[in-house]
């Protein structure tokens, strides 16, 4: 009777490891999924924000010499007091 009581109470910590062993491989595959898909949107952000750059620097670049040449054709006034 005591064989059966611990072939039982085996049997019962094995399928309680499987599933514990089972839920720990799940978890770290989602975790896993996940770092990569936020990886991958961290990346695209990066992306966009050199390219915005660029494009701000192309502008300013063709815009800066329009407006000092602007404000060099303005006179200058002086402060009235």
């Amino acid at each position: 009777m005591s064989d059966n009581v611990s072939d039982s109470a085996k049997q019962g910590d094995m399928k309680y490891f499987t599933f514990v062993g089972v839920v720990m491989v799940v978890i770290i595959g989602l975790l896993a999924v996940l770092w990569v898909h936020e990886r991958t949107r961290r990346i695209a952000a990066e992306r966009d924000a050199i390219r915005l750059q660029q494009q701000l620097e192309q502008f300013q670049g063709v815009l800066g010499p329009l407006f000092s040449q602007a404000s060099e054709d303005q006179p200058a006034t002086a402060p009235s007091k």
